[in-house]
């Protein structure tokens, strides 16, 4: 809730766009309504924004009296112009939606990348998810991955990032370790595989949209955390659904 709440309503804006505007079709009275609201959030991005910003940094020891804090900083804006963040943070958004110049630098810096990822500046690409997360939370170990890792390069300084990352899609995954891209590539296949498999089993009018959805943001923003996030939810989900199952069979076997 306090990562990533963003792109969760993200998803569940488009999904739930994506199954009105099926069930009941396009009409002009609900596009101006769709536009109002997109207005009103433009308009509220600067308090949004900050609320987040409160959020992220409290990350892990968020209390009621830090909420209350945030809150009230939120509301003035921490003593700023609102047109300036209003302008700073539409930017923002609009960086939220694009790559390249990410990829570009990762590129610029290749040579770079690879030294210091084999000098263990930085973990694999394959090291990247929940399960891999836990693995090292669980042992102790330290951990930085090329998302948050690529800030040093773009903001030119070897500091602490802030917390800040940035994703650089399934391109910019590879390019700190090219000899690693047949089995990248496999892995990300079979990620996609998995994804598709559970999905096919649970069944569904919209999941299939809901999950290719999905595959499509992870191989294009990069988003693996969230993918392998889906994955797990996808698969608890199809292991409860099973077990409903065979309370049913066996219910009907009693009767």
């Amino acid at each position: 809730l306090q990562r990533g709440w963003m792109g969760g309503i993200f998803f569940i804006v488009i999904i739930e766009s994506y199954i009105y505007f099926k069930k009941y079709g396009i009409s002009k009275k609900m596009i101006s309504y769709f536009l109002i609201i997109i207005l009103i959030l433009i308009l509220l991005l600067p308090y949004l924004y900050t609320f987040r910003h409160g959020i992220r940094t409290s990350f892990g020891n968020l209390t009621i009296d830090q909420l209350f804090n945030i809150l009230q900083v939120t509301v003035t804006l921490e003593n700023q112009s609102y047109i300036d963040y209003l302008v700073r943070h539409i930017k923002s958004l609009f960086g939220r939606f694009q790559l390249l110049s990410g990829v570009y630098l990762m590129f610029e810096n290749m040579e770079t990348l690879i030294r210091l990822k084999e000098e263990g500046e930085f973990d694999s690409v394959f090291s990247a998810g929940v399960p891999q997360l836990l693995i090292y939370k669980f042992f102790q170990l330290e951990y930085i991955g090329l998302d948050k890792y690529s800030i040093h390069i773009i903001l030119g300084t070897n500091n602490d990032s802030g917390g800040y990352s940035t994703h650089l899609g399934w391109i910019g995954r590879i390019i700190a370790e090219p000899k690693m891209i047949i089995l990248y590539f496999l892995y990300s296949i079979s990620l996609v595989f998995l994804v598709v498999f559970v999905t096919k089993h649970i069944g569904g009018k919209y999941l299939f949209f809901v999950s290719w959805f999905i595959t499509l943001v992870y191989l294009l923003h990069g988003w693996i955390f969230s993918y392998i996030a889906y994955l797990m939810g996808l698969i608890v989900f199809f292991i409860i659904l099973k077990g409903f199952n065979i309370l049913k069979y066996k219910d009907r076997e009693y009767d």
